[in-house]
């Protein structure tokens, strides 16, 4: 397994030499508690691991000096390592979400870590530290608290299928539980080009992706756009036989007639953004809507270039104003996700505009 890390570390400096890195130690004995540490981090590379000790989450080697520098925290040292200085630092139980909204808009993806069992209960069996398990993975776009969401804005995590026979998009908000694909009408534009529209109406909070299509230059500069929002994932996952079981097992049904008419490429993009959240969610998957088969043929088709230009959600400068924001005479979140999702996706049938 590759153990480099994706967020680099500014440099920090200790008392003696170099800190301790976690590669350094990660085949080593240290202490029982910190032997848990290493062994949650290697399963969780990807993720800056939020290790519940006592009334504070920790973290300890690269972890502690990215959070540290990005957060403004004192970053201290645990112990020593062949007498490097271990760094750490901490933030409290009861306000880690506040910072937890930080690091994720940042980009920065988390894994949080708890006490499985009281101290009482490890004594009982014999064990010389607590039972520690990762209970929850968090990245942009699985987040469910209120506090860390805009109540007027949806929260989407995307994930598309390309081939040259199509492309299927695949869309959900977990705290809502709405869930939507698309096949993506190709003719004679580009398929990038076709990808960027979409992209820009959804605004993506979190965008799944093959990691074969980084391949190719100009999905290379398209997903540049998106960084900080990017989840690279194996080209293995992205197919149909298991794309359907995931959502098999996921709606407990033995088809998906029932469903809809959904072209493969749909049931691909939805199957991977299903066992995605599955696996952010340590298998507890929230309740969702059955998936809403979206016709693209009535909406209007605005790139990302003139999107910006209009601002119509996002202003484009610090401090200005969007067409959301002046229009915004909503009361309820609902009321506001429904105007912003409206603005984004505005429709060219006339009768429907009238409706509305």
């Amino acid at each position: 397994m590759d153990n480099t890390f994706i967020n680099t570390p500014e440099q920090t400096e200790f008392e003696n030499n170099a800190p301790a890195t976690f590669d350094e130690v990660k085949d080593k004995h240290i202490s029982v508690a910190m032997d848990q540490y290493v062994k949650l981090k290697y399963e969780n590379w990807e993720y800056l691991l939020f290790y519940r000790m006592g009334d504070f989450y920790e973290l300890f080697f690269e972890d502690a000096i990215t959070v540290s520098g990005a957060l403004g925290l004192t970053l201290t040292s645990r112990s020593k390592f062949q007498d490097k200085e271990i760094p750490m630092c901490g933030v409290p139980f009861h306000a880690y979400e506040l910072y937890l909204a930080r690091l994720i808009k940042m980009g920065y993806k988390v894994a949080i870590c708890e006490q499985t069992e009281t101290p009482e209960e490890a004594k009982k069996r014999g064990a010389k530290a607590v039972n520690r398990e990762v209970v929850r993975l968090v990245t942009p776009g699985t987040l469910t608290e209120d506090s860390l969401l805009n109540a007027k804005r949806n929260n989407y995590i995307v994930s598309f299928y390309a081939r040259t026979t199509g492309i299927g998009l695949a869309w959900l908000d977990i705290s809502t539980g709405a869930f939507f694909t698309e096949l993506l009408n190709l003719g004679k534009t580009p398929a990038v080009t076709v990808i960027s529209s979409a992209l820009a109406r959804l605004s993506p909070a979190e965008l799944l992706i093959e990691d074969k299509l980084l391949e190719y230059p100009q999905y290379y500069s398209l997903f540049g756009e998106y960084k900080d929002r990017l989840s690279v994932l194996s080209k293995s996952l992205f197919n149909y036989e298991s794309a359907q079981n995931t959502l098999l097992e996921a709606y407990k049904v033995k088809t998906l007639e029932a469903f809809g008419d959904f072209s493969r490429h749909e049931l691909v993009a939805a199957g991977v953004l299903l066992d995605y959240v599955k696996n952010t969610q340590k298998g507890l998957l929230p309740r969702l809507t059955i998936p809403v088969h979206v016709v693209d043929d009535n909406l209007m088709e605005i790139d990302l270039a003139t999107r910006r230009s209009l601002e119509l959600l996002n202003p484009t400068t610090p401090g200005g104003i969007s067409l959301l924001d002046c229009i915004d005479l909503t009361l309820t979140g609902i009321g506001g996700r429904l105007l912003a999702e409206r603005i984004a996706s505005p429709i060219t049938n006339i009768r429907e505009i009238n409706d509305r």
